[in-house]
């Protein structure tokens, strides 16, 4: 059974006798905290736990979370080497009552840090050597069981990488080295040595590199005088050996310089010295010759050798060189340039001329005669722009079959104006018709000019139609253009570059596009047509007229109209004939106006417009065959016949009413009497005045022909909008 199983036994069976303990234990020392160094010896007793029981109660003690560095065996002990850190344990005592208390130990470990045997080193290190040599082990010591301490380099005076730490396995220690070939150019070199453990605990030390140097080597046979014939000495003879030795370096290295410069002679490293040419026909008769020897870190000299050359021959002289001339590019091939001028002391002999440059690919527009010394002009044209310089260097070598002399000529190329050209005798540009100032596709002038710095212009003799950049090419219209009113859709100019002294022509051909810029107009805006409500289908009710400014395909119109209700009964063609396509009796003979809109559209889509009112007017029951238009009598119209019909009908009942009633009370009688006096006065009347009753009938005849009204001859006019709405009955004539 485990403690804690024992422990609740414990508490059941005190219950079930009757008994009770409430004594619990108690740590002593702890929560607490212990330090400890992280030297220590593995096993070693840590810390003692105590604890009390005030009944005296057995005690049993636990660690409650296992730790990998500590266990409790009758004390805390270490099982290991424990890194430098705090650690936290927990542990519980009980006692046999059940009785239990917890406490915690923090333990810190500290760190111990590695200690150099000595701060101050010294090794050495040979300047020569050639292989990776380990210089110095270094001796340190750490105190800490579980620390891992590393070595390094950390700084070098003066500075240098040549020197490193590594592990030396062998000897179980860090040791310093240095790399392979090393540059040891110091007599010394101060090293910081620096050993850290893991909790960054360090310990510094100095190691001072000693840098033995090389011995230097010696000559065994300093220089003298040597002799040689200039007829029979060849070329790879060695004319002196010289000998050097060296105490620490197995590889000498031997090098050399001539006065003057440029001699037939090469150092081996072997010591020999050769000749690299003939010096048949050479004019120097001596050369000094310098000779240094090298052993990788020391240079010795200059040992010097003097060669004495006999059967010198005497070589020509050039006369006139070094000296200048000119050229111009474009210049005709076989154009004399310079001819040069020589002198031979020795009799008999042939010059040859020869010649190279600088650049070399100069001399390709250049011919040296090769006897007379004549420099011309060769067949390949000189051109400044390609040639790339101003100046060249020409260096003529006279030889007399033996020796041999060079001089310099300073050649200078001139530039010359050349004319710019067109790449292509025929550039073309496209536009539309338009404003002033409308673009033009760009002709892309391609312009070739020799002469690179050269400013180029361009210009048109159309400038009254187009206006062109000068520098760029680019079109613009100078006016107005219009194709549809006879400008032609194709310009033909000659376009004209200069560089203000040159120039060159190109034809370029516009092409100036018609497009769609004008919108159909109808003239009149606004028509009124008159028509009968009995018109057949097809019949025709008036026409449309409109124009397009436009030529060609934008030019043709074509007609329709609106989605209205009214232009449901009527149709147009082509031509603008509007006529009647649903009947319209329907309308009535009572009078109505159908209204509507006519559209003309061209191909280019662009459309006007025209208002049409079609008035139908009010039939009566009689026929007329008039053709004049004017107002409706009062008889004219079937209302006003009704309404007079009845007004009359009822007028005469009313007047029998009354003639019955006059007679039944005899009214008749004055009113006859009345009458019989009327008509004696009216035949008296006549009696008197018969002869100006004439002459009022005659006047009444004219004052009813003077006014008679006639009505005005009908014609169609445009409606108008007036205070009252539409006067499509409005005439010129007043009345």
């Amino acid at each position: 059974m485990s403690i804690d199983g024992t422990f609740l036994l414990l508490i059941w069976t005190n219950s079930f006798i009757g008994f009770s303990n409430a004594a619990v234990p108690v740590f002593s020392n702890l929560d607490n905290t212990h330090t400890i160094a992280d030297t220590f010896s593995v096993t070693t007793s840590i810390y003692a736990l105590t604890a009390t029981d005030a009944d005296g109660d057995a005690l049993t003690y636990s660690m409650t979370v296992s730790s990998a560095y500590f266990d409790l065996s009758g004390h805390v002990r270490a099982t290991g080497a424990v890194p430098a850190d705090a650690y936290a344990l927990t542990f519980r005592v009980i006692d046999t009552s059940g009785g239990i208390a917890t406490g915690t130990l923090t333990v810190t470990v500290t760190n111990s840090a590695p200690t150099l045997t000595n701060t101050v080193w010294t090794a050495s290190a040979a300047e020569s050597e050639t292989d990776e040599t380990q210089l110095f082990l270094i001796e340190y010591t750490d105190a800490s069981a579980a620390d891992y301490v590393d070595c390094v380099v950390q700084s070098s005076t003066p500075i240098s990488s040549d020197f490193f730490v590594r592990y030396d396995s062998v000897n179980s220690k860090y040791a310093v080295y240095a790399q392979q070939n090393p540059t040891l150019t110091a007599a010394s070199y101060s090293l910081v040595i620096v050993c850290t453990d893991l909790s960054s605990a360090s310990d510094t030390g100095t190691l001072i590199v000693t840098v033995v140097q090389n011995a230097a080597p010696v000559f065994q046979n300093p220089g003298g005088t040597v002799t040689i014939a200039s007829s029979s000495t060849s070329i790879g003879t060695t004319v002196h050996t010289v000998t050097a030795t060296d105490t620490d370096s197995q590889q000498l290295f031997y090098n050399m310089t001539t006065n003057p410069g440029g001699a037939p002679f090469q150092i081996q490293h072997s010591g020999d010295i050769l000749l690299t040419q003939s010096i048949l026909g050479l004019t120097i008769a001596t050369y000094t010759l310098h000779v240094f020897v090298y052993d990788g870190y020391n240079l010795v000299g200059p040992d010097t050798v003097t060669i004495s050359v006999s059967g010198i021959n005497n070589a020509p002289t050039i006369d006139n060189l070094p000296g200048t001339a000119s050229v111009a590019e474009n210049t005709a091939a076989a154009t004399s340039i310079f001819q040069v001028s020589t002198t031979e002391p020795d009799a008999g002999q042939t010059l040859t001329y020869t010649a190279f440059s600088t650049p070399g690919s100069v001399m390709s527009y250049l011919s040296l005669n090769s006897a007379t010394g004549l420099l011309s002009t060769s067949s390949t044209n000189i051109n400044f722009e390609t040639v790339g310089v101003t100046t060249v260097t020409v260096s003529v070598i006279v030889s007399d079959g033996t020796a041999t002399v060079t001089s310099d000529l300073a050649l200078t190329i001139t530039d010359v104006n050349e004319a710019p050209s067109f790449q292509k005798s025929q550039y073309t540009s496209s536009g539309s018709e338009g404003l002033a100032g409308s673009s033009f596709s760009n002709p892309n002038f391609v312009i070739n000019d020799e002469d690179t710095s050269d400013s180029l212009t361009t210009s048109i003799d159309c400038a009254s139609t187009f206006t062109m950049n000068p520098t760029s090419g680019a079109l613009t219209l100078t006016a107005p253009y219009d194709v549809d009113t006879g400008s032609g859709t194709t310009v033909t100019c000659t376009v004209t570059v200069t560089d203000s002294l040159l120039t060159d022509t190109s034809t370029l051909t516009v092409t100036i596009n018609n497009i769609n810029d004008n919108t159909p107009t109808f003239n009149p805006s606004v028509y009124t047509w008159y028509t009968d409500s009995t018109s057949t289908i097809g019949t025709s009710v008036g026409t449309v007229t409109a124009t397009d400014g436009d030529i060609g395909d934008f030019g043709t119109i074509s007609y329709s109209l609106d989605n209205s209700a009214d232009a449901a009964y009527l149709g147009v063609t082509n031509q603008g004939v509007v006529y009647v396509k649903s009947s319209i009796e329907s309308l009535g003979t009572g009078g109505s106006t159908l209204a509507f809109i006519v559209t003309a559209t061209d191909t280019g889509s662009l459309a006007g417009n025209a208002a049409v009112q079609i008035i139908i007017p009010a039939t009566t029951t009689t026929s007329t065959t008039t053709t004049t238009d004017r107002h409706m009598s009062f008889d004219e119209s079937a209302s006003n016949v009704a309404w007079l019909t009845t007004f009359c009908g009822v007028g005469l009942l009313l007047a029998g009413l009354l003639v019955f009633m006059a007679y039944k009370n005899g009214f008749f009688t004055w009113i006859v009497d009345a009458l019989d006096r009327m008509c004696e006065l009216c035949r008296r009347k006549k009696s008197w005045d018969l002869p100006e009753e004439e002459e009022y009938e005659e006047e009444s005849e004219e004052e009813e022909e003077e006014y008679a009204y006639t009505p005005p001859p009908r014609q169609q006019q445009v409606a108008t909008i007036g205070e009252y709405g539409w006067n499509p009955w409005k005439q010129d004539n007043a009345y």
